[in-house]
Formats: C-alpha cells, sequence, structure tokens
C-alpha cells in the first residue's frame, strides 16, 4: 500500500518540485558568475511555471480594497513551489480599477522572477551545499 506522500508525489509532482529543481540546478552547476545562474533559473521558471504549470497549483483572492479599487493577491501551492519560495510569491498582489479583472499569472510575471531570483541568489550565497 502506498503513503499519502507517495501518493501525492505521483498526483502532484512532489514536494518542493521547482525549489528543488532550482537547489539540485546550482549545486551540480558551478556557475562562475550570477549572470549564468539567473539564465539558468530563468529557464526554470519558464519551464515550471509559465510553460506548463497546472492551475491547482495557483490561485487568487480578489477583494476590494478601496472604493473602486480591487486589490488581487496570488496564492501557491507550497507542496509544489517549495516552502521558501511560495512564502515569497503567497505575499505578491496588485491592484486594479478593473472590477472585471481576474487574476493571472502573466500579471504576476515580472514580479514572480523577481522573487525567485532573488531567492536563488540567496540561496547561492550561502553555498550550503559545499560544506
Amino acid at each position: 500500500m502506498k503513503s499519502l506522500v507517495e501518493i501525492l508525489n505521483e498526483r502532484y509532482g512532489g514536494s518542493g518540485d521547482i525549489q528543488n529543481r532550482i537547489e539540485n540546478d546550482i549545486q551540480m552547476n558551478d556557475y562562475k558568475n550570477k549572470r549564468d545562474l539567473f539564465n539558468a533559473v530563468d529557464k526554470i521558471i519558464y519551464e515550471e511555471i509559465f510553460d506548463n504549470l497546472d492551475d491547482r497549483f495557483y490561485s487568487f483572492n480578489k477583494r476590494l480594497a478601496s472604493r473602486g479599487t480591487w486589490k488581487i493577491t496570488l496564492w501557491v501551492n507550497e507542496y509544489h513551489f517549495g516552502s521558501e519560495i511560495a512564502e515569497r510569491l503567497n505575499n505578491l498582489s496588485i491592484i486594479t480599477h478593473d472590477e472585471d479583472k481576474e487574476g493571472s499569472l502573466e500579471d504576476f510575471e515580472e514580479a514572480i522572477y523577481d522573487e525567485i531570483q532573488d531567492w536563488a541568489d540567496d540561496y547561492w550565497n550561502d553555498e550550503p551545499w559545499k560544506d
């Protein structure tokens, strides 16, 4: 009989898939500069998030912020993104005056790239795998 973790790994792609993929990439490649690191992380972000991410791994919360202003907040699945990356992304929000606007990943694209790049930079600088 399979454990719950094994079933979730099969169904949803594994615990912290995106964070683990970036960590493994950093550990396996000896990047000489941040430009190479960021290019590699950009590729992972595009492949994992914007190219084929299933909508069960993220959602949007829309609420009235003030008169005529709406706040749309991104929520991502910690299980798929990894706890550290999810913590950064779950704080992202946009303000709109369009009552009919629903959130989309494209609305958050630049902020997602920035947050994940910042996390990867911190991880690369800490070099926890080189002990």
